[in-house]
């Protein structure tokens, strides 16, 4: 089966440069911070993933449900996350990355992904909180940890 989790480099993010997302497969981007897609496939996510940022969104938030809460929900508000924090809207962001993580499901994923957001908008206390959580919570991905790496 093919693996579902893509990987989004956000060229620039350590630097503190203008970020870009790309696939970072494609590229060496050692130094840059790395956020990620839910590993379940949701309406939406192929878009997310290869960076048609709006057909994405406009795909996830016809299968969202207002009250957000359950596991099936959990890639829909993970992968709206990402997708707002790929295209700088940093508030719709921060809504679906805390919706993320008050849902309960896929939690390391959800930390390191509001991770990332935490440290493009300054805040880089909250950004290694959420590394550290995320590590403590999904030991199997590693993501977090070398974020948190990237970032001190």
């Amino acid at each position: 089966m093919r693996n579902l989790l893509k990987t989004l480099a956000l060229i620039g993010a350590v630097a503190g440069t203008t970020s870009l997302p790309v696939m970072a497969e494609a590229h060496d981007y050692s130094d840059a911070l790395e956020i990620r897609t839910a590993d379940v496939e949701v309406w939406g996510t192929r878009e997310v993933e290869s960076g048609d940022y709006a057909k994405g969104i406009e795909k996830l938030k016809t299968r969202l449900n207002p009250s957000g809460v359950s596991n099936f929900q959990a890639p829909i508000l993970i992968n709206l996350c990402v997708a707002y924090t790929a295209t700088h809207d940093y508030e719709n962001a921060t809504r679906f990355c805390n919706r993320a993580i008050d849902n309960g499901y896929n939690l390391g994923l959800a930390y390191n992904n509001r991770g990332v957001l935490h440290y493009l908008t300054g805040n880089v206390d909250a950004s290694i909180a959420d590394f550290e959580k995320a590590g403590e919570l999904a030991r199997r991905y590693g993501i977090a940890k070398r974020n948190l790496a990237r970032v001190q």
